[in-house]
Parts: structure tokens; sequence; C-alpha cells
């Protein structure tokens, strides 16, 4: 029988999508084995999109934001996903790795201060794509870290 992997859900605004493929070609070269990488783009056809992510915000045990203006700015992130993120935080421990895709005021979002960012904190598009390379296989490794040290035997 097959052992059912832990889920890492990804929330992210459509228009940073390259970023997204970026980030998770870097998540799985990090060989992260035991969790199963999940975004949006995993609802096949005919699914009921809305169910799917539901199902997925709750089946996940961690999340990575990729923080733009375009993440802060859409209603549908602010009103299902991140409250939904922030709940699993405060009352189950959720794991929440953001990382600064786009220049952005993020700071003015109090909910978001309170997390540790990776550093520098350097947006990613302000890289060439060398350095965002580097800086997404950085935080991969970190992730990774902060996975492996806060399993539960």
């Amino acid at each position: 029988m097959a052992v059912k992997k832990k889920k890492l859900f990804i929330s992210y605004a459509h228009k940073d999508g390259i970023y997204l493929d970026r980030l998770v070609e870097q998540l799985q070269a990090a060989a992260i084995d035991s969790i199963e990488l999940w975004d949006d783009k995993k609802i096949r056809i005919g699914q009921e999109w809305e169910k799917e992510i539901e199902k997925a915000l709750n089946d996940s045990f961690a999340s990575i934001l990729m923080i733009s203006a375009k993440f802060l700015n859409s209603k549908y992130i602010s009103s299902n996903e991140v409250p939904k993120l922030l709940q699993k935080y405060n009352e189950k421990g959720m794991q929440i790795f953001p990382i600064i895709v786009r220049s952005c005021p993020w700071e003015e979002h109090q909910w978001l201060n309170k997390f540790q960012f990776h550093k520098p904190f350097t947006p990613l598009a302000s890289l060439n794509i060398a350095k965002q390379e580097e800086k997404l296989s950085d935080f991969a490794r970190e992730v990774k870290r902060c996975l492996r040290s806060n399993d539960k035997p």
C-alpha cells in the first residue's frame, strides 16, 4: 500500500505563474520526497476548482505564499485562502513560508508581518535569471530543512 504524502499548498497569483514553475522545479530538485506539492495547476478538467482548492487547503500541513501586489490584491486569495491558512497556522501549527516574488508593500499587511521571510528580502522579479534560480534553490533548501526539523516521528 502506498504511503500518503503530506501536502504542501502553494498560494500564488496567476500572473506570477512563471515563478511558480521555477519554484516547483527547485522544490522537486531538493528531493522533498515525503511531500506532495500542490498548486491549482493540479486541478483537472471537469473538476470543481473551488472544491479542489478547499480540499487541498484542508489536507495541507504547510504552505508557501508567493507574495506580490497581484497576490495581495487577489480577492480570492485574501477572502478564501489566507483566512484558512491563518486558521490552520493558529489552530494546528501549519508552517507558512513566504517568499517575495515582486516588489510590493507587504509590510503593510499585519497578518503577513509576523512571518519570517526568506533572506535577503530581494524580490525575485528584480533579479536576473541566474540569481532567481540561486534564490529559489536556497529557498527550497531552507523549506526542506524546516520541514525536516519539524517532522514528528
